[in-house]
């Protein structure tokens, strides 16, 4: 059985040096990690000050805010008032702006995914 971080051909997603380069879209990530309405809709994205990497999902408005902990989503979304921050960024408080999915800034590269240990986290299907 190939491993979520293996193409077909057998080398690893990061070792393809212009899969890493560019940044994480949804259809990159395993969606079989991430379970919160049955029809996910999944952000993929990183905080620009702590570097933490999270995914949203726009579906639900569920804040995947812990990639080592997927079962955990107890992170506050405000999904109603833009005048106000979505939510903030679990690790260190910033505030992402209710529209920061339109916003190219908070793309994450896949060599940043694969270093930060959520290599894992992405379909190596989708990249062959």
């Amino acid at each position: 059985m190939r491993k979520c971080s293996e193409s077909a051909n057998g080398v690893p997603f990061y070792a393809r040096k212009s899969a890493v380069s560019r940044n994480i879209e949804e259809s990159d990530l395993d969606f079989r990690h991430f379970r919160c309405c049955g029809d996910e809709d999944l952000y993929p994205f990183g905080c620009p000050r702590c570097d933490r990497l999270m995914v949203f999902c726009y579906e639900c408005d569920t804040l995947h805010g812990d990639l080592k902990n997927l079962g955990s989503q107890e992170f506050p979304v405000n999904s109603v008032d833009s005048a106000h921050p979505v939510f903030v960024c679990p690790g260190c408080a910033y505030p992402f702006e209710f529209t920061f999915i339109r916003d190219g800034r908070y793309k994450a590269s896949a060599e940043r995914w694969v270093n930060a240990g959520f290599g894992h986290l992405i379909d190596s299907t989708e990249q062959s």
